[in-house]
């Protein structure tokens, strides 16, 4: 499945990342340690992360499908430590912020506890710098009823 996302036709990298979403989703329904789909896939974080900095979308579908990458390495990052170049450590938010902003509950609740930990920490960050927050609110608003 994990090969299936960097093939060249579109319709195939979709169903990779559908087979992969709903493995992740119907095993975190009920999380309380990783579950074997993420374990499994946080040994491709490289080469996902590798591919998704790399694509250029020729197509809107392929903008959309690097968008939905976005999405997916958010959540593997629920379970990867990773940093970037400057050492600073990469964060699932950032990623959630870069991606579709679309059925971000469907990946779980532990998910989006830890995503709520995240966008806490960048509240305060942004508030301190005087950063507009509006974005990181409508995200709250999404997880409120969840």
């Amino acid at each position: 499945m994990v090969e299936g996302l960097f093939l060249s036709d579109y319709d195939l990298r979709i169903n990779s990342y559908n087979m992969i979403k709903h493995e992740i989703t119907t095993a975190t329904s009920s999380m309380t340690s990783i579950p074997r789909p993420l374990k499994f896939i946080r040994s491709h974080f490289s080469e996902i992360k590798d591919f998704y900095e790399k694509f250029v979308p020729a197509t809107e579908k392929d903008k959309y499908y690097k968008l939905m990458l976005s999405d997916l390495i958010s959540v593997i990052l629920h379970v990867v430590s990773e940093k970037d170049e400057e050492g600073n450590e990469l964060t699932m938010l950032s990623y959630v912020l870069s991606g579709t902003r679309k059925d971000i509950t469907s990946w779980g609740i532990e998910y989006v506890r830890s995503l709520c930990s995240d966008i806490g920490k960048e509240y305060d960050t942004r508030l301190e710098k005087g950063e507009p927050v509006n974005e990181l609110l409508d995200l709250v608003k999404m997880f409120a009823p969840y």
